[in-house]
């Protein structure tokens, strides 16, 4: 009589031995997962751009040049990432551009002084507040306008842009007796808002201080718990070893490395607290 031969229980074997089996069950770090999305392909035609522009102009790659593609990016880049969001969805909305355009006209007119003009006289407390309610408002008709009629988002949205793009040209014609509508600097509150939505930051020419050394610090610190994460997703982890060496070891380059900077940068080491501790 043949006897049984023991097998290895589901139980007692670990990860490794069950992805050998299949191979989706063999573990991926994060590059080899990034390189089989199918977002990457526009990633790396973005890089080639960039570089292409770079080698190709003296002003593209300097700060100045940065401003530039970055300072009309801030405002694509908030509506791609909700019109990515929707069409991920299986959904489309056309008047998008537009609600952009109603909400700063809708603003102007709240806050413009009562007059011939027939402003609200608000200020911007109130103004901006009731532009976001007049978008979700907006929002909300589109969306229940396809769930309740069926149709397709693309001729819901549709109707609802020349909805919007006239009523941008009517009510700016009729108000201010032309298209374009000015004056939101003069509205009460304009200053705070203004910081908030619209501040610029100008690095100036002086020597490293503590500011800037605090600033040094987190950014080391930032990219090391990046690399971390990134060795920690890419390599499996041991079942009886721990990379605690490793960790503290990055985390002390990096401080090490702020410190060479801020002591490089002021010529000693008692003129901050920040270096000391370092």
């Amino acid at each position: 009589m043949a006897e049984a031969t023991p097998t290895q229980s589901t139980d007692d074997a670990g990860p490794d031995d069950a992805g050998k089996g299949d191979e989706r069950l063999v573990h991926r770090g994060p590059i080899q997962r990034l390189l089989v999305r199918p977002e990457i392909g526009a990633l790396i035609g973005a890089a080639g751009i960039w570089v292409f522009f770079w080698a190709a102009t003296e002003v593209f790659g300097t700060a100045a040049g940065a401003a530039n593609y970055l300072d009309v990016a801030v405002t694509l880049g908030i509506m791609s990432v909700a019109v990515a969001m929707l069409m991920i969805g299986g959904e489309f909305d056309l008047s998008s551009g537009a609600m952009t355009g109603a909400t700063g006209i809708l603003v102007i007119l709240l806050v413009k002084e009562t007059g011939e003009f027939g402003g609200a006289g608000l200020t911007l407390w109130i103004a901006i507040p009731l532009s976001f309610v007049l978008a979700l408002g907006v929002g909300w008709f589109n969306g229940t306008m396809v769930e309740r009629t069926s149709l397709p988002s693309f001729i819901v949205t549709l109707g609802t842009f020349f909805m919007l793009k006239g009523g941008k040209l009517g009510f700016s014609k009729l108000f201010t007796d032309k298209v374009i509508v000015e004056g939101l600097d003069q509205a009460h509150g304009y200053d705070f808002w203004r910081r908030i939505f619209a501040s610029s930051w100008i690095r100036n020419d002086h020597v490293l201080d503590s500011r800037d050394t605090v600033y040094v610090v987190l950014v080391v610190i930032g990219v090391s718990l990046a690399i971390l994460g990134l060795l920690e997703m890419t390599y499996t982890r041991a079942r009886h070893q721990r990379p605690v060496g490793l960790v503290v070891a990055l985390v002390g380059a990096g401080a090490a490395l702020a410190g060479f900077v801020a002591l490089l940068g002021t010529d000693g080491t008692g003129a901050n607290t920040v270096f000391g501790l370092l």
